[in-house]
């Protein structure tokens, strides 16, 4: 769910995966299909050359599909990551934990901070005619209920807008046209 603590986003399909990943000695992509897509073709790959990179997914057809992988695991990702959870409980030293929770706390810093910019951008464009993407997902979150289905069409006008203003808690709730212009008035229809 996009409300978690520590959830900071998706990959912008703008590109950028390999400039995220590059700090990070290990990458644990759980039930993620099509890896770190993005709408231009950047070349290489995203995932640090001397990082580990694991793999969970169902469907074996996924598990380095696209790039390779230190370790490939099939497995339903919501039983491997609760098994991994009561793994790393077990087994996590005092020192990892207190560095864990540094990390959790940093997390939830920068998601506040990200939240702040977001207020403050959408106050600046408030006004702005046409109206803002911004401003259009903030005016739709008033009004949507709970149980709410998006679905998205192609194009990047609004999307970061969406992730931005309306939290997605439940599972199923956006459904995207693939970078497909024209999905969203059949997608809704069924």
């Amino acid at each position: 769910p996009t409300d978690h603590p520590h959830y900071l986003g998706g990959f912008n399909i703008m590109g950028g995966a390999r400039q995220v990943l590059s700090n990070f000695d290990a990458i644990l992509a759980v039930g993620t299909g099509n890896l770190f897509s993005s709408l231009w073709y950047e070349g290489g790959s995203p995932i640090p050359e001397d990082a580990v990179f694991i793999h969970i997914d169902l469907d074996s057809w996924q598990i380095a599909k696209n790039y390779p992988v230190t370790m490939g695991i099939i497995a339903d990702p919501k039983q491997a990551a609760r098994d991994l959870l009561a793994a790393l409980e077990k087994r996590m030293s005092p020192g990892a934990r207190r560095d864990a929770q540094a990390r959790s706390k940093e997390i939830v810093q920068t998601k506040e901070r990200a939240r702040e910019q977001t207020e403050r951008q959408l106050q600046a464009e408030w006004r702005n005619k046409p109206i803002s993407p911004l401003r259009l997902m903030s005016e739709l979150k008033a009004l949507i209920k709970p149980h709410t289905a998006f679905v998205g069409g192609g194009g990047t006008s609004g999307s970061g807008a969406l992730a931005a203003m309306i939290d997605l808690t439940e599972p199923n709730s956006f459904f995207g046209g693939g970078a497909s212009l024209g999905f969203g008035l059949p997608g809704t229809l069924g």
